[in-house]
């Protein structure tokens, strides 16, 4: 604690100096008042350093002001008692309590008005909004982020199941295309099986009839019998239509706005918080500490020269010992605000806190186990196999039988051309019905290839709306 003895004993030396002028008694009685103010003046200071060194958030201002009051009164009392025992008192006497009087009620006067205990408060209360703010940010991002990654969670599901739904298809389109390609090898079988059968030539009219008769009977069973391996074809493309990729896609989409809406009060806490560093930030508890020295040093320039003056720099250098303390404590709250907050709420966004927010390379992971299946070319290879009748022959096994008929000795030029065109008509048929289906498959696969490029699997699945929400 400081003194402030150089008033004190000023007072002395000029009560000194008056001698003669005052009589003894009265010299006594003023020595002893001066004592006892002395220590009251000491006990009032210091208590108003101790308001000062009060780190707690709250009004001190208040009592300050009250403590100050208390002390000018009891300026007043003590001088006034400082006199009390003589009836006459001297015109020295009189003319020091009132200039002793006049010159320490100044001194009081002057702090009561110049408000440090204020600057006080309005530090404490920086530091105390900068440590709350930084708190209710945990709390933010700790929400921020735990939703972030659920919906993130749910994302790359919505992601497994496209490559794992891609995958099964891409295996059962393998087994289809095989189960495509035996069932039409069966229907030509069944269609041109029956010339291998035939009996050896026979007289002309005999030979022409019996083959006449087998025509008749086995046409139409080839084409039943077509039509129901094709109609095992329908499930070539059904691995494609289950994929559902633009329902995917939709709930996907969905997802990400949940989680861009999420993003937005990131944003608006990030706002926030640059607007709240302006004017609760460190630099301003300095400016405030700035403030009250500014005050401290013109309330200690208005004193008295000399003793006065002296025991108010003292106090003025005490006081701002107090509020450093204050501003100090202030400076480890901003900075540990700064070393929770920074790259996050504080200042530029960090790249690991875009990460965590965008899950942008965690994305790029999950989506290139997509992007190695390659479907669109699986697909467009399955369809152009479709195109071609998934690479089976159809006019060499079709033709044959004609040529058997063409070679039979035992048929006459025009019974070969009728019993031609008889197996013609049939195996022209089975050859539009296997043509149809492979294009009515080629189509399905068209159909199901919308969508399934590495571009539109990239643009569906994207994450370009995370980014626009982001601080820039």
């Amino acid at each position: 604690m400081v003194d402030y003895l150089r008033r004190p004993a000023e007072l002395n030396a000029r009560l000194d100096e008056l001698g003669p002028q005052i009589p003894e008694a009265e010299r006594d009685t003023m020595r002893k008042a001066l004592v006892e103010y002395v220590a009251a003046r000491k006990s009032a200071l210091d208590d108003l350093g101790r308001i000062l060194d009060d780190m707690s958030p709250g009004d001190k201002e208040s009592a300050w002001r009250d403590r100050v009051r208390r002390a000018r009164d009891d300026t007043g009392r003590f001088f006034d008692n400082s006199l009390s025992g003589a009836s006459t008192p001297s015109i020295a006497a009189l003319g020091f309590r009132t200039l002793m009087t006049n010159v320490e009620l100044a001194f009081w006067g002057g702090l009561e008005e110049i408000s440090v205990a204020k600057k006080r408060d309005e530090i404490a209360a920086t530091r105390a909004k900068i440590e709350k703010m930084a708190g209710e940010l945990d709390e933010k991002w700790k929400t921020i982020d735990g939703i972030g990654d659920g919906l993130w969670t749910e994302q790359k599901n919505v992601l497994g199941d496209v490559k794992r739904l891609m995958q099964e298809a891409a295996e059962e389109a393998s087994k289809g295309r095989r189960t495509a390609q035996e069932k039409i090898a069966k229907s030509l079988v069944m269609a041109t099986d029956w010339a291998k059968s035939l009996p050896a030539p026979t007289p002309v009219k005999i030979g022409a009839e019996i083959i006449r008769k087998l025509l008749q009977q086995f046409g139409p069973e080839w084409l039943r019998m077509t039509l129901y391996a094709l109609g095992e074809l329908k499930d070539a493309i059904k691995p494609w239509e289950k994929l559902q990729i633009d329902q995917r896609a939709a709930l996907y989409q969905s997802q990400l706005g949940r989680e861009a809406s999420v993003h937005v009060l990131f944003t608006q806490s990030w706002q926030d918080t640059q607007e709240f560093v302006k004017t609760n930030g460190f630099e301003a508890a300095k400016a405030l500490y700035g403030l009250a020295r500014e005050s401290l040093d013109r309330w200690a320039g208005n004193m008295q020269a000399g003793g006065t003056r002296d025991d108010a720099e003292a106090f003025g250098k005490y006081c701002l010992e107090q509020l450093s303390a204050n501003l100090a404590r202030t400076e480890a709250s901003f900075n540990d605000f700064v070393n929770r907050h920074k790259g996050k709420f504080f200042g530029a966004m960090s790249d690991e806190i875009k990460e965590d927010l965008g899950e942008f390379k965690s994305w790029e992971t999950e989506f290139e186990g997509i992007r190695g299946i390659d479907l669109e070319t699986k697909l467009r290879l399955f369809r152009d196999d479709a195109n071609v009748f998934f690479l089976v022959d159809l006019e060499g096994p079709l033709s044959w039988p004609e040529q058997v008929l063409r070679g039979r000795e035992d048929l006459s030029s025009a019974d070969k051309d009728e019993l031609v065109g008889m197996y013609r008509a049939y195996a022209d048929e089975v050859r539009r019905q296997i043509k149809a289906e492979c294009n009515r498959i080629a189509d399905g696969i068209q159909r199901a290839q919308r969508g399934m490029s590495r571009a539109e699997l990239e643009e569906a699945f994207n994450r370009a709306i995370l980014i626009r929400n982001l601080p820039r």
